[in-house]
């Protein structure tokens, strides 16, 4: 029953989008992770906490229209051999 309070207090909080991260390793795979530069991170953590978090917001990415394509567009630019570059 907590749970079920708990989904539905973050669907409110939410405006009723969630995102279901079910199989989500067979969806952002490795090669797409380290593309984008979020398989590996200078902190350390333990169970891999920023690399789940990473894979889920490659997700939600995956599944809304325009990040896909910004995804789409990283990725068959990387096949031409123009590899996007971004740094903080």
């Amino acid at each position: 029953m907590q749970m079920v309070t708990a989904v539905q207090r973050m669907r409110k909080e939410v405006a009723g989008v969630l995102l279901l991260n079910t199989g989500v390793k067979k969806v952002v795979r490795r090669q797409l992770m380290e593309l984008v530069g979020v398989w590996s991170f200078p902190t350390v953590t333990h169970h891999q906490d920023l690399r789940s978090a990473a894979r889920i917001g490659l997700l939600g990415m995956l599944k809304h229209a325009v990040m896909n394509q910004l995804l789409a567009d990283v990725v068959a630019d990387h096949l031409k051999g123009m590899t996007w570059q971004v740094k903080t």
